[in-house]
């Protein structure tokens, strides 16, 4: 039972994520597929991620490599995930429904943050592909540490990346012990974040 318990507090936890933001609550699945929210069971983000690819589904989980040491003194390059217990999934609405029939996919995210009735639910999450390439951009040209903050955290100007191996990039700006913070939002889930230079931004507006 403690388990249990254990595994819908998590899912709480996922849900009130989505509710803190509004901007994938407007958009409108496309005929040729769109980015949904998979919660998968715990520790199997990337198994479940393989299998989805493997079925010919176009799905992502986003990790960096990190060297892992183990007790015994052995060392392995592993993937961290950043966002626990969710895959990204592209695929259109009919096979999303689909994709519910499989045992390693409890759900998919809603977005809680929209109004309902008594005789509708919330709204799947539906996430911009924008926001999905700003993510694997960013993953995959910074070599510092990147972190999910909550929407909840005070968000400052926005600001374009103008060197660096990120240049290009547009994000927000948060203040954290005096160093610069840059963040790309992913609707629903928060703040991809790392740490550059002032030097390196650009203010896009005050």
């Amino acid at each position: 039972m403690k388990n249990k318990r254990t595994v819908l507090n998590r899912e709480e936890q996922l849900t009130t994520c989505a509710s803190c933001a509004v901007g994938f609550s407007k958009l409108q699945a496309p005929s040729d597929g769109a980015w949904y929210i998979a919660i998968v069971l715990n520790n199997t983000e990337i198994a479940s991620r393989n299998r989805l690819i493997q079925l010919g589904y176009d799905a992502y989980v986003p990790a960096q490599q990190e060297m892992h040491k183990w007790k015994d003194g052995r060392t392995k390059m592993r993937e961290n995930v950043l966002l626990k217990n969710l895959v990204f999934v592209h695929t259109t609405e009919g096979k999303r429904k689909m994709l519910i029939e499989f045992p390693f996919i409890r759900k998919f995210l809603t977005d809680t943050a929209r109004k309902r009735t008594p005789f509708t639910q919330s709204p799947v999450a539906i996430i911009p592909n924008s926001q999905i390439e700003d993510l694997k951009f960013m993953l995959s040209h910074c070599n510092e540490e990147i972190t999910i903050e909550p929407l909840s955290v005070h968000i400052g100007d926005r600001v374009k990346i103008v060197r660096g191996k990120l240049a290009g990039l547009q994000g927000y700006i948060f203040k954290e012990a005096g160093k610069s913070k840059v963040g790309i939002l992913i609707d629903g889930i928060g703040y991809a974040c790392t740490y550059l230079p002032i030097t390196d931004l650009h203010i896009i507006n005050q």
